[in-house]
């Protein structure tokens, strides 16, 4: 059984909940390594599987993210070093900036889910168009080396600047009854990984 980590700086969150659970069905050990940001005691959620928290109240539209984001990044490096995994599932460019370093070095796979593109989310209080060009020329020129590039919808591959890349592929946010059974993770485990989801047809 191959052991998958995802990475998630906001949590709860339905989107990487459905993904693990499509994981856990078809034969992956999965664990999620989230910050708690405070809201995890106002949300709750059935988790199938193993939840480890970095535990730091701080809204994620506040500018003060920046400030935490070198000791979440050495939270997560600290985590990968002492757990057992096979693949690395991150989850916007505040999680897999670290997660490449520790990839790059273990020679290991890592995922590269884009829930919403960082330079556009993350709020800059000074210089906040220069901060924002940085952010987004780092984070196109990083998600090249991960092993797959996973967005919402295909209209960013575009923004994300990686239109013709076989490595990228499509899981659209939507419930789970909007899909017929079929379309999941196969059962059977091999070497090559491939998630999808398919529109049903009408």
């Amino acid at each position: 059984m191959k052991n998958i980590i995802m990475l998630r700086s906001q949590y709860p969150d339905a989107r990487l909940e459905k993904e693990a659970r499509g994981l856990i069905e078809s034969g992956y050990d999965v664990t999620l390594l989230v910050w708690d940001r405070g809201r995890i005691s106002e949300i709750q959620r059935s988790c199938i599987c193993r939840v480890k928290r970095f535990k730091l109240a701080v809204s994620p539209d506040s500018f003060k993210v920046c400030f935490y984001l070198p000791i979440w990044w050495l939270y997560i490096i600290f985590q990968l070093l002492s757990e057992k995994w096979d693949i690395i599932h991150a989850a916007d460019f505040d999680t897999f900036a670290p997660a490449l370093i520790m990839t790059r070095i273990t020679k290991k796979p890592i995922i590269y889910d884009i829930f919403d593109f960082y330079a556009d989310m993350i709020r800059f209080p000074i210089f906040p168009k220069i901060s924002r060009i940085f952010f987004a020329k780092t984070d196109r020129f990083l998600m090249r080396f991960a092993d797959v590039v996973i967005i919402p919808d295909d209209s960013r591959r575009e923004q994300i600047g990686l239109s013709n890349n076989e490595n990228v592929v499509t899981i659209v946010n939507a419930p789970p009854d909007t899909f017929s059974n079929n379309n999941v993770v196969p059962d059977s485990l091999s070497e090559n990984f491939t998630i999808f989801l398919r529109w049903r047809d009408q």
